[in-house]
């Protein structure tokens, strides 16, 4: 793969001046609203509210959650009367374990076995929230089932732009023997609805929805997350437009999912279709700053399994402080924060000495999805409501967040290796290839090492 090809495929750069200085102040907003985001209670609780709602119709058809008081600032989603545990409980501590499941409910065995699910209910988040800390507090391992959208509404907290490309793009074309890289996400749409980059990945069960809620038959806009997934995905394609991507849905269109279907998913990325990188656009400030535990069991999975040279990159978040934001901050996972399109540290970006690597995440160009976006889930400052033509086969948006700074490095790291094991070192993994990638780089503190990959939008004239 030569430099040129990589080139071609960089959306950014096929934008006009006039287009770019547009773009500029669709930035700016999404900017003012991630910096000011945490701060907007009213909208946030206004939000959460409205997302409750939309999915209340649909009962146990989709994945219901509730607020934990505890945590961050706005309070912590959670799975709906869900417990998570250990198995070795049972064995260890059979009469606390029969007090859980008489308060909580009955188990249900989740990666293998190898955690428990208790799911009723009768508790509230945050009597939940006490019950796990009182399992910790007596030697067990016990968690609520986070919801890991990286913020409760992701148009709300400045949203994708419609941008237009002065000259077309070559498609990606996947090469045989290229190196495998997973997206987990909301998915890729179809219909009509994709992008024509992302026709060919679609499959049976990794369809983003875009229009699910409220449910049962949406309301003919655009959900809360919907298209967050083709975003990502076509960060990827750019940077290794030659790459081998697979799509897995694990959040739905409005962004909800639980940290246990992540961690499952992401076995299933690994073991059916041989991913050597994943890329992980999604995370949560958790409860008392625990380890998200579904996934801590999957990684020990995977080492058992012997796929410890799996590289996990994920993003490190948009709550702009310095608290872990997990599975970033997990040692095993690469966490990639967000710059500015001048390099310089991005601070509405979750930051920290967790943090290993940072790229361009403001004003980043995208493959996106047809319809139109939902006035109900935009602040009023962002605008009128953007809207991508059915008549238009290739959807692209602007848009801000760390979620579009990790499939950077992702997929980076991915079209080196593929280019390194050609030139004949068969020994290089994806891991040897980080770290050659980060020896480019400069540190910055709390963001890791500083890298340029793809460029963004430039906010300031």
């Amino acid at each position: 793969m030569q430099h040129e090809d990589r080139q071609s495929s960089n959306a950014g750069d096929a934008r006009s001046r006039d287009q770019r200085a547009a773009d500029a102040g669709a930035v700016r907003r999404q900017h003012a609203a991630l910096l000011n985001g945490r701060g907007s209670r009213g909208f946030q609780e206004r939000i959460t509210h409205l997302i409750l709602e939309r999915r209340r119709e649909a009962g146990d058809k989709v994945e219901q959650f509730d607020i934990a008081k505890a945590g961050a600032r706005d309070g912590t989603p959670v799975v709906r009367g869900v417990l998570l545990v250990r198995p070795d409980l049972e064995q260890r501590a059979p009469e606390l374990f029969a007090q859980l499941v008489a308060q909580v409910g009955p188990p249900q065995q989740r990666l293998e076995g190898r955690l428990l699910q208790l799911r009723g209910n009768k508790l509230s988040a945050d009597a939940l929230v006490d019950l796990a800390r009182t399992v910790r507090h007596q030697g067990f391992e016990a968690s609520v089932d986070h919801i890991v959208p990286l913020g409760i509404v992701c148009k709300g907290e400045g949203g994708p732009a419609r941008t237009l490309l002065a000259n077309p793009l070559a498609a990606p074309r996947q090469r045989d023997g290229a190196t495998r890289v997973a997206v987990i996400d909301t998915g890729v749409a179809t219909k009509g609805h994709e992008h024509d980059w992302q026709s060919p990945l679609a499959t049976a069960d990794n369809i983003d929805a875009l229009d699910a809620f409220p449910a049962p038959g949406g309301d003919g806009l655009l959900d809360a997350a919907a298209g967050h997934g083709a975003f990502a995905t076509g960060v990827v394609q750019q940077v290794d437009p030659h790459g081998v991507v697979h799509v897995y849905r694990a959040m739905d269109s409005d962004g909800i999912g639980s940290e246990v279907t992540v961690a499952e998913t992401l076995l299933r990325a690994v073991r059916e279709q041989g991913a050597e990188i994943v890329n992980l656009s999604l995370g949560a400030q958790t409860v008392d700053d625990q380890p998200l535990l579904a996934l801590q069991v999957a990684f020990e999975m995977l080492s058992e399994s012997g796929h410890d040279d799996v590289l996990l990159v994920a993003a490190a978040g948009n709550f702009g402080d310095t608290r872990p934001c997990w599975p970033a901050a997990f040692r095993r996972v690469v966490a990639v924060a967000g710059l500015t399109a001048e390099l310089k540290p991005a601070a509405w970006s979750s930051h920290g000495h967790w943090v290993d690597v940072s790229t361009v995440a403001e004003g980043v160009v995208s493959t996106y999805v047809r319809g139109k976006e939902s006035p109900q889930l935009s602040p009023a400052s962002a605008g009128p409501p953007d809207d991508w033509p059915m008549a238009d086969s290739s959807p692209w948006a602007v848009w801000t967040g760390t979620s579009f700074a990790a499939p950077q490095v992702a997929a980076e790291v991915a079209r080196r290796l593929t280019e390194t094991r050609a030139a004949g070192d068969t020994s290089a993994t994806p891991r040897t290839v980080l770290r050659a990638l980060l020896a480019e780089g400069h540190r910055l503190p709390d963001y890791g090492v500083a890298l340029r990959i793809l460029g963004g939008t430039p906010i300031t004239p």
